[in-house]
């Protein structure tokens, strides 16, 4: 999917997807808002799948601002965080 123009009711936004692919708006908004904390955080890095860390994880760094994304997957990838761990680390 690729990410739209930002604005409420925007026509072919994540609220669509979401409805197109009977999938809850939250998780939708969730997983791109992981993606846009990878994609910054790890500029492109590619990881084998199962070293990934879980999209909630992600999401939680997305609440700290964006210049520090990159220290805290840094981090995340070291320690083995928890969303618990991620959202403290954000804040």
């Amino acid at each position: 999917m690729q990410k739209a123009k930002a604005g409420r009711g925007k026509k072919d936004g994540l609220r669509t997807y979401a409805e197109q692919t009977s999938r809850p708006h939250q998780n939708v908004s969730r997983e791109m808002q992981a993606a846009e904390v990878w994609e910054i955080g790890t500029h492109g890095c590619q990881l084998e799948p199962a070293k990934l860390p879980a999209a909630r994880v992600l999401a939680e760094l997305h609440a700290a601002v964006p210049w520090l994304w990159p220290a805290l997957v840094s981090r995340l990838l070291a320690e083995g965080w928890n969303v618990d761990t991620a959202r403290q680390q954000a804040a």
